[in-house]
């Protein structure tokens, strides 16, 4: 209800209110309003002027109504219409209130604006404005009798009719344009209000169905659900919150405490997380448990900060049943602890198996080395003998059983070799060097291995290879590569008995990397069907047992081609039809090297001018290997002397002067190893070159050499001419390779 104390309040009118009509919908009005009045302030200044009974004071307001309307114009420029309308209400009212005072004839017109004037003030300044004015006018009118009553002013003579005239015209207009604008604004205040409703009745329907998809979306929840207020007050909960409390509907817990729906203990425990998260500002996230039916339940509570703002204004949270979770959990546990005792028994039992499996290994790896320096020493023994024979032999029949006696013992030998050539694979023993070669020297060291055999035979032996791809300088390992090539190309000689047997180099792919090459031998000989393909690359195994018998070999050669080319990162495979022949291939890639210069060959008769007049010491246990190794040294010249152990060889060396010294590894009393450290601690024995000649054949052997002090390693059985060039080339003012055989 309006009290009288409101009249005098400034609350928003309905102009201000609805702004979207205000300021655009005016500017008709006004301009309608000062045209009226500037029209009829110039009626009034001319009937005054020009009637001689008017009274001249007229002529003031006359002018200003006039100005008036100018002021009116000028306001709505400078500050828009709002203004200009009060200003125009406001003045209007006081010039007519002035005006009814001594306006004697013209009274009537003015009470018409008077009513105009309140209703237009009414709509557009506000009840409260209209009330006012509506008082000042009374208390104006009062006035106004009052002082005609008691004289207090004297009384007008009474305008002229033209006066009275213009008077009502004017006011006339102004009723109209007013009239007119007041409908126009009634229409428009309408049909805004009409579009706010619905504009309101949308909004309150669309709060509607997000209230009541929101409290959907809270029910749904399978846990509880809750929102409060920086009281720590519920704002709003789901129904799974509220039938956990005991309660029929999510509203009859708003408005409550976490104290008034749950024992003081669990309350006093969540409220407390509350205040650390609204004084923290992070969310937090707790485990409880508490009893519920008289069972042990486990809750989860999840809790952060609400924030406005910057604010923080509440917080949210859920809490949800996790005892099935935690009985999982804890049942988990007791598995992994079970299964943790199992995998420390099941470690152990492996530890134990790996110790096993390791002190199998190094018994078969001992076992091997064993067998390779019992095997290589006589076969070093039978081999130089037989070398040796060979130089005094005259007779043709006695020289041809030498050569079949070298044969066979080189047979056995390469038996041996592939034997502990797949121990060492099998083992992972079996490392492949990096070395920069020249391409063309490792095919001319494999044509003169099988030369001999292919002539034997009467068989064709062709190369082809491009000469840019002979003259390649790359990076790998040439042995390994050599001992492939060699083989496959033993392999097709031993099963062509007429025809030929070639070799095709060929290059797959040449980039920054390296180069990519496939190597092709080719032969006329048996042929292998295809069933029996893949069994060739087995170890011990070849396309037909009766092969074996007629042949002969270990079935070992392919197998280890096999390990050799899959080390070597490449693929190998074969290529055969039955009495059509056989193709082997295999690939690989290598590093391009240009910075490789290939060693210069040196003669033997050079290498035998480096070895004349030296003396040298040779620590060897084996009685035939002394006398086959000492003979071969007179041979080159020089002059040897033998000790049995490496104690008497350390002897030797402190008394004498040896320009080298020949060490085996495997010594009565002391080992080789231990005696060429012994020597390197001598006053003169860092000086002396030290060559082990051993039959340990694992490429670890030479690396343990190599770290106790020796210069280089010779493998049992060696020829004659490896002989000489490992002594030549450590005897020698300038070492160097020795030259091709």
């Amino acid at each position: 209800m309006l009290s009288f104390r409101d009249l005098f309040a400034s609350p928003p009118s309905p102009v201000d209110i609805y702004s979207d009509i205000a300021d655009p919908r005016h500017e008709p009005l006004l301009k309608s309003m000062a045209g009226v009045m500037l029209v009829g302030s110039g009626a009034l200044i001319a009937f005054v002027l020009t009637s001689p009974t008017e009274e001249k004071w007229r002529l003031f307001p006359a002018i200003a109504v006039g100005l008036l309307a100018f002021i009116v114009l000028g306001i709505y420029r400078w500050r828009g219409a709002i203004p200009a309308i009060r200003l125009l209400i406001v003045g209007g009212w006081v010039l007519t209130t002035v005006t009814a005072f001594f306006g004697e004839g013209v009274r009537s017109p003015i009470l018409m604006t008077h009513s105009v004037i309140l209703i237009f003030a009414g709509w557009i300044l506000g009840t409260q404005a209209c009330a006012r004015l509506f008082i000042a006018s009374t208390i104006a009118v009062i006035a106004m009798t009052a002082s005609q009553h008691f004289g207090w002013a004297s009384p007008a003579k009474p305008a002229s009719d033209g006066v009275v005239l213009v008077a009502h015209l004017v006011i006339l207009s102004l009723s109209i344009v007013m009239t007119l604008y007041l409908v126009r604004l009634f229409g428009a205040r309408y049909e805004t209000e009409r579009r706010l409703s619905q504009e309101i009745r949308g909004h309150l329907d669309a709060v509607e169905r997000r209230e009541r998809y929101q409290r959907a979306l809270l029910d749904n929840f399978p846990f509880m659900v809750w929102l409060k207020d920086d009281q720590r007050r519920f704002l709003a909960v789901n129904q799974t919150l509220a039938d956990m409390a005991g309660k029929a509907a999510p509203e009859e817990i708003a408005g409550n405490t976490i104290f008034d729906i749950a024992p003081a203990e669990l309350a006093a425990r969540h409220d407390a997380e509350d205040r650390k998260v609204a004084a923290e500002g992070k969310p937090r996230m707790i485990e409880t448990a508490i009893s519920v039916d008289g069972r042990e339940t486990w809750f989860e509570s999840y809790c952060a900060p609400v924030t406005l703002d910057g604010r923080i204004i509440g917080t949210v949270g859920f809490a949800r049943d996790i005892t099935e979770r935690r009985k999982n959990e804890d049942e988990l546990e007791r598995h992994r602890h079970h299964l943790a005792g199992l995998v420390e028994e099941r470690t152990a039992a492996v530890l134990i198996a790996k110790e096993a499996a390791e002190a199998a290994n190094r018994a078969k790896s001992a076992f091997l080395a064993n067998m390779s320096h019992e095997l290589r020493t006589p076969l070093n023994a039978m081999i130089g003998m037989t070398a040796l024979a060979q130089k005094r032999a005259t007779d043709p029949t006695q020289i041809e059983f030498l050569a079949k006696a070298d044969r066979a013992s080189r047979q056995l030998l390469g038996v041996i070799a592939d034997i502990l050539d797949l121990s060492r694979i099998e083992a992972d023993r079996m490392s492949i060097d990096r070395v920069e070669f020249h391409l063309g020297q490792v095919l001319d060291d494999l044509v003169a291995q099988v030369d001999l055999r292919v002539r034997e035979k009467g068989l064709n032996f062709e190369i082809g290879i491009a000469p840019d791809i002979a003259r390649l300088t790359v990076c790998g390992d040439p042995l390994r590569l050599g001992q492939i090539l060699l083989n496959l190309v033993s392999n097709a000689i031993k099963f062509t008995s007429s025809g030929a047997v070639g070799l095709r180099v060929l290059r797959l792919a040449d980039d920054a990397e390296g180069v990519l090459l496939r190597f092709e031998v080719e032969d006329t000989g048996i042929g292998i069907a295809a069933a029996d393909q893949e069994r060739v690359f087995r170890s011990f195994e070849q396309a037909d047992a009766s092969l074996t018998r007629k042949y002969g070999g270990s079935g070992l050669g392919l197998a280890i081609s096999k390990r050799l080319v899959e080390a070597m990162g490449g693929k190998i495979g074969v290529e055969s039809e039955p009495n059509s022949g056989s193709t082997f291939w295999f690939t690989t890639r290598m590093e391009r090297s240009a910075t490789y210069t290939a060693p210069t060959p040196v003669s033997e008769d050079e290498m035998m001018a480096a070895c004349a007049g030296k003396h040298a010491l040779l620590v060897e246990d084996d009685p035939m290997n002394q006398t086959v190794t000492c003979e071969m040294l007179e041979g080159f010249g020089i002059r040897a002397d033998i000790a049995g152990d490496g104690r008497q060889a350390m002897e030797m060396v402190r008394e004498g002067a040896y320009d080298l010294v020949l060490m085996d590894l495997q010594l009565p009393v002391m080992n080789g190893l231990d005696a060429a450290r012994e020597i390197r601690r001598m006053p003169r024995g860092w000086s002396i070159p030290i060559i082990a000649i051993t039959a340990n054949a694992y490429d670890d052997d030479r690396q343990r050499c190599l770290d106790a002090g020796m210069n280089d390693y010779l493998a049992k059985p060696f020829t004659s001419s490896s002989l000489l060039a490992i002594t030549a080339t450590w005897l020698g003012e300038k070492p160097a390779a020795p030259a091709a055989a």
